[in-house]
């Protein structure tokens, strides 16, 4: 039997916790304390579980691996992966991994409908979701009496998408992830470990699409259920009501290294992705002012205002 590539989970303190043991999954996060920004990140995380009376812990660790940031460890113990698999062996419940800069803002009731179905995996999948577009503030220049001055965070950008498709093949956003105290879940979590010990300096998130593509895909029998985007609702998506909110902009993941394994073995393999059509959201040459709801569309040079209409698409910012 191959050894465990799961060392005994190390932890501070637990930072402030909720537990009735009668829940039917916990809902987990960790973090750094020796940095004020991340108190307040905790302090607001366990605010929200309490106010939707989520079972909870919040743990407090010395370091995090280079896998979420560059200057981490690459001590195996400080990986999400590690985490949850610690709590799932301490308390045999299935677990809501949720990043410590994210806050509830509903109860996630599609985690009850996980376990009611026997569901393995949750996350949310860029490559499961027919509209994936994303929309960034700008700062826009609007005359008022003899001068012109800058107004931010009312206008709104087309900034990206992900124009590819598969309901099998992984292409996640982690910060938001449930694991069912199932074989097949258990192995996937193992996988994903492996991964990062294996490519420290590579993503975490990408570390999960690696083990899943390559290591449970048409391998492994697994029961999926792909989040939809406001369980892992990044600011980009204004047109997305929030269940579990990141508020902030996910930092750029540039320096970190691509997965390159044996036998040409990636992270995706987006040559096997079907590319639809779809229709985007708002215009891709819009302006949106999201305060009066009004779209300014602009014409080729970028220079000019070509109409103005009013949409009725709520906005959450």
């Amino acid at each position: 039997m191959s050894s465990s590539p799961f060392p005994q989970f190390q932890y501070n303190s637990l930072y402030r916790y909720q537990l009735s043991h009668q829940a039917p999954f916990i809902v987990i996060a960790m973090f750094t304390s020796h940095h004020a920004k991340y108190l307040q990140y905790a302090d607001r995380f366990a605010d929200s579980c309490e106010k939707f009376k989520l079972e909870y812990i919040i743990y407090d660790i010395e370091g995090i691996h280079t896998s979420i940031s560059l200057s981490g460890t690459d001590d195996p113990n400080h990986t999400k992966a590690s985490l949850i698999n610690f709590v799932i062996d301490s308390y045999a419940k299935p677990v809501l991994y949720v990043d410590i800069d994210c806050y509830f803002e509903a109860f996630p009731d599609i985690i009850l409908q996980c376990i009611h179905r026997q569901v393995d995996f949750a996350i949310y999948n860029w490559l499961s979701d027919p509209i994936t577009d994303a929309y960034i503030p700008v700062t826009v220049k609007v005359p008022q009496e003899d001068t012109m001055i800058e107004v931010k965070d009312q206008y709104y950008k087309y900034s990206h998408a992900v124009n590819y498709y598969s309901d099998q093949q992984l292409l996640c956003s982690g910060c938001t992830k449930y694991f069912n105290t199932s074989n097949a879940s258990l192995y996937l979590l193992k996988c994903w470990q492996e991964t990062m010990i294996q490519f420290p300096i590579s993503v975490d998130d990408q570390s999960l699409d690696y083990a899943f593509n390559n290591k449970i895909l048409d391998k492994v029998p697994i029961q999926t259920y792909w989040l939809p985007k406001s369980y892992a609702r990044y600011p980009w998506w204004i047109y997305e009501k929030p269940v579990i909110n990141h508020p902030d902009t996910p930092i750029s993941r540039e320096d970190y290294l691509p997965h390159q394994g044996a036998n040409g073995k990636k992270s995706v393999y987006f040559e096997r992705l079907e590319t639809p059509a779809h229709e985007p959201v708002f215009p891709y040459n819009a302006l949106i002012n999201v305060q009066n709801k009004t779209l300014y569309l602009i014409d080729s040079t970028g220079t000019r205002v070509e109409k103005e209409e009013q949409f009725f698409q709520d906005i959450w910012i």
